[in-house]
């Protein structure tokens, strides 16, 4: 008997079969990169895209590393997502993906650099790879303790207040988010990303007047990379009943969104031009929300006010 088991746990492990006799197939898996072929050294985000739907799948590890569960994933595609950048898409077949290769949107590819990689200590540097690598598998509470770890470290290390934001995103703890985003920006105000994110979850919460300053001020470090920035700008200016730099910032956004990715910019494009009496061109920026999305979360209130 002992002899049986020991030759199964051989099999196992040399032709990688189960002992049900189902062989164990590895995940489709690939690595993110920068155009120049280094890698983000960041937490890009990692879709599946089946039937034009998009969905989060995991992040990035160290090196641009990612694996992805291909489970009912017939037909579908995938992609990086970095804001500032453009993400090629594969085909989710194999399990050698490749290269997502990450060509910056505007002229300088500058969104995912910050000054402070080149001053990490060694220790530093190793538990901030081990918590991107942790965030990659999805072990939030892990990912979170090694960049803590990293801050200890180097509590300069802004990228390491931006992944941990990151994280607490997904555990579901905004505040502490909006924490770590704003001592990203405190250390390193250059660093884009972190107003990005900062933004939209002051918008998210209604907070108008910050979201207004955080994306204004991104804006003017960057203004062709980020059409996420026009929309929380141009939903701030909205809600604060700046109309002209609501549309203005709005129409801005729309140019940039080559990709439709912010659809919710001809909502509130929409809404801005009801406000100014101009029910025609309002009425074409809501049928061009709903063609984008006629199912988002506006679109019940978009035809609402096309009626």
């Amino acid at each position: 008997m002992r002899n049986s088991i020991i030759i199964l746990a051989l099999t196992v492990l040399l032709l990688g079969v189960s002992p049900f006799g189902r062989r164990k197939e590895p995940l489709p898996h690939g690595k993110a990169a920068l155009a120049d072929g280094s890698f983000p050294e960041l937490l890009v985000v990692i879709e599946r895209v089946c039937k034009g739907k998009a969905e989060f799948t995991g992040f990035t590890g160290s090196q641009g590393r990612f694996s992805i569960d291909d489970s009912e994933s017939t037909g579908c595609e995938v992609r990086a997502y970095l804001p500032g950048y453009r993400s090629q898409t594969v085909s989710l077949n194999g399990d050698n993906l490749g290269t997502l290769i990450l060509r910056p949107r505007g002229k300088s590819d500058s969104a995912a650099r910050s000054g402070k990689f080149k001053d990490f200590t060694k220790q530093a540097w190793k538990a901030y790879e081990q918590g991107l690598d942790e965030a990659a598998k999805g072990n939030w509470h892990a990912a979170e303790y090694d960049f803590h770890e990293t801050l200890r470290f180097f509590v300069w290390a802004s990228p390491a207040w931006l992944s941990l934001g990151q994280v607490q995103e997904r555990e579901g703890d905004k505040p502490g988010a909006i924490y770590s985003y704003r001592q990203a920006i405190a250390i390193d105000d250059s660093f884009v990303l972190p107003y990005v994110y900062i933004a939209a979850l002051e918008a998210d919460r209604g907070d108008w007047q910050a979201t207004l300053n955080d994306s204004a001020k991104a804006i003017t470090l960057d203004a062709e990379s980020f059409p996420g920035l026009w929309f929380a700008n141009a939903s701030a200016n909205l809600n604060l009943h700046q109309l002209d730099a609501a549309e203005k910032s709005a129409r801005q956004g729309i140019a940039l969104d080559i990709e439709h990715r912010f659809p919710e910019l001809e909502y509130v494009l929409g809404l801005v031009l009801l406000d100014k009496v101009d029910r025609p061109g309002a009425v074409e920026h809501l049928k061009a929300y709903l063609a984008l999305d006629p199912q988002g979360a506006r679109a019940a209130a978009a035809r609402k006010l096309i009626q």
